[in-house]
């Protein structure tokens, strides 16, 4: 047992919420190597209406679950209920003063640990998160020229043409300002004469 008070998690020294803002974490599945990394505050803010005769907005602090938080990935909590809690390490990487700090200290960590593209030696990934500073979104795939193609003209229902002289195709709008104007195959209007 741990001379801290700390809940689960396992920190180099007692866990300080009245000097700290919160805290980022690393939560570790240790049979299967995959891994969170997340942030968490102490305390959460409640704005008040003002007393009666007042015009400033009261705030009240209300000390949050820190001590038996498992992070906000559904996939982690799933596997933390049926693999059971024992089989993952709850780590504090750092405590931090202010909410930027937190929040700039958690971004910075999941983009330099690849929490996106990082897979384990079988193939799975390595990590639950699915999104960076609270943005969701998948990291680019390559996609083929021919299905760039076909998905920029049904997106935009734009007709297509082919250029007389180089047999570069693409929407009237791009033939008729850029390409029109800037064929290299283009016969030259000395060769008119």
């Amino acid at each position: 047992m741990s001379q801290f008070d700390n809940g689960h998690w396992t920190y180099e020294r007692q866990m300080k919420p009245e000097k700290y803002q919160g805290f980022v974490y690393l939560i570790l599945n240790k049979e299967t190597q995959r891994a969170y990394i997340g942030k968490k505050k102490y305390f959460s803010v409640l704005t008040l209406p003002p007393l009666k005769g007042m015009k400033r907005k009261r705030k009240q602090f209300k000390e949050m679950n820190w001590k038996d938080y498992s992070g906000s990935s559904a996939d982690l909590n799933a596997d933390i209920e049926t693999m059971g809690k024992d089989k993952f390490e709850f780590i504090v990487l750092c405590e931090c003063t202010t909410q930027a700090e937190l929040t700039y200290t958690e971004t910075k960590l999941q983009y330099d640990m690849n929490v996106l593209t990082s897979v384990l030696p079988d193939g799975s990934r390595k990590f639950y998160n699915k999104a960076i500073g609270a943005i969701k979104f998948l990291p680019p795939l390559e996609v083929a020229q021919s299905t760039r193609e076909k998905l920029r003209a049904k997106a935009y229902n734009l007709p297509r043409e082919k250029c007389e002289h180089c047999g570069y195709v693409c929407d009237v709008a791009n033939l008729t300002r850029w390409h029109k104007d800037n064929c290299r195959d283009k016969p030259s209007e000395e060769s008119n004469d």
